[in-house]
């Protein structure tokens, strides 16, 4: 058995694909990579056939139309490592990432996130436009100080927090898709609710669950996986403010063959609400947090930042209002407005002083793909000195 499973879903990205594979196997040892590729085409087969023989290598083309969540959930059922960690074909793993995995099967320590709360962490891919910077942000990597320490949390307390702050995506919450979770973990989730993913966004729905049944979880202050931005993914589109339609114009939501929309998410395609969309999904399994729920911060989400679409948020405003009362739903709206615009602006504040891409502390530009980022963040941490402390004293015991 293999420490690490790396599953890697695809469609139509075979050229970031290929490099997601490849360094992935350069620079893990004990480990296997499964690609599940959806694509209209298996070129992706093409580029690596030269890893056909290669043991570690599980490749899967599935010609049929398959949404992101039975990607991601057809996937998972090739992995055999004792943990698993989902990338994006246009992520690529960072620097130790084996020895960070090696730490957790020595700890028993079921889930590992670096630090997302405030952080920074970001490769954008040549070709990517930004509405803020145009082509600034093309080919480079943008990145926060990381300081290399480990603290054990526990994750119960960041479910509520997500769902007081709907729309805002995982925050806190562990991850399989850019974070380390035991196998072992992932059966007793889909052992108890049927599946690992599901809703609309196979992350949010995932970090639910995985935060539930976790029984122990740590946070590494340290880059040990870098998210990119391909031209076509989500990513881009967020950073172009192109990823804002009506909620079948995009082929992300086409792919799912039955969708019951719930009528208190605002009916329009955006992160906010495919993200709460899906919370919500995973809150019908665990019904106890539904207490926990702020639909005012969703609304004030769509009202500030998709004013285009007033009239699908003002008629899910509506039906929420109806359990709440229509005078309290208001207030509700109107305060969290205030809060979402104080810090929209701070926010702001905070990237013009430093003049980069999301307030981040370092930008490094020219840099061709993900193999580059990969190095470019090694030469970073090495410069700054910054070194992987993966504390044991503090967590033997408590995992």
């Amino acid at each position: 058995m293999p420490m690490l499973s790396l599953v890697i879903p695809t469609r139509n990205r075979q050229s970031c694909a290929e490099f997601a594979i490849r360094v992935a196997l350069e620079e893990c040892h004990d480990v296997q990579v499964v690609v599940s590729d959806n694509s209209d085409t298996n070129e992706l087969r093409g580029r690596i056939c030269d890893l056909a023989e290669d043991p570690r290598v599980i490749y899967i083309y599935t010609p049929e139309l398959m949404s992101v969540v039975e990607n991601f959930e057809r996937a998972l059922q090739f992995a055999i490592g004792e943990y698993v960690m989902f990338l994006g074909d246009d992520d690529t793993v960072g620097p130790e990432i084996m020895r960070i995995v090696k730490w957790a099967q020595r700890l028993g320590i079921e889930t590992v996130n670096y630090k997302h709360q405030g952080t920074v962490l970001h490769y954008f891919w040549p070709g990517v436009r930004s509405q803020r910077w145009g082509k600034a942000l093309a080919g480079s990597l943008v990145l926060s100080r990381f300081t290399g320490t480990t603290q054990m949390v526990d994750h119960h307390s960041d479910i509520e927090e997500a769902l007081s702050d709907l729309g805002a995506g995982p925050m806190s919450l562990p991850r399989v898709y850019l974070g380390i979770v035991a196998r072992s973990l992932l059966a007793r989730v889909r052992a108890k609710y049927g599946s690992v993913f599901g809703g609309v966004s196979p992350d949010i729905f995932s970090s639910h669950l995985i935060a539930e049944e976790s029984r122990s979880s740590a946070v590494v202050d340290f880059p040990f996986v870098i998210p990119g931005a391909f031209s076509a993914s989500t990513s881009a589109q967020r950073a172009a403010r192109t990823d804002v339609g009506s909620i079948r114009s995009t082929e992300h939501i086409q792919r799912f063959k039955q969708l019951d929309w719930d009528p208190m998410v605002p009916c329009f395609y955006s992160p906010y609400t495919v993200w709460a969309f899906t919370h919500l999904a995973a809150v019908a399994l665990t019904p106890r947090y539904s207490k926990s729920i702020s639909f005012e911060s969703l609304y004030a989400k769509c009202l500030l930042r998709s004013p285009g679409h007033v009239r699908e948020t003002m008629a899910a405003w509506k039906v929420w209002a109806q359990d709440v009362g229509v005078l309290s739903a208001l207030g509700k709206v109107m305060r969290q407005l205030v809060l979402e615009i104080s810090t929209t602006v701070v926010r702001l504040m905070k990237t013009l002083l430093r003049g980069k891409p999301g307030g981040a502390a370092f930008q490094y530009g020219g840099i061709p793909d993900t193999r580059g980022a990969l190095r470019m963040m090694e030469r970073h941490l090495c410069s700054r000195r910054v070194e992987l402390k993966l504390s044991e004293e503090n967590f033997l015991g408590r995992a």
